[in-house]
């Protein structure tokens, strides 16, 4: 996780860009876990849990 915390510290710090890189990260994780869900097989109900 050493990665991800240098990652999390570079976006916070630029302050211009954060908001549209993290929802977009956001985004893509969700979009990942909707894949694997769904290749696995377990029913994606479309909304956080």
């Amino acid at each position: 996780f050493e990665m991800f915390d240098e990652f999390l510290s570079r976006v916070m710090s630029s302050g211009r860009s954060r908001c549209s890189v993290f929802s977009h990260f956001l985004g893509w994780c969700f979009d990942v876990a909707q894949r694997y869900l769904r290749f696995v097989g377990v029913p994606v109900t479309g909304g956080l849990p």
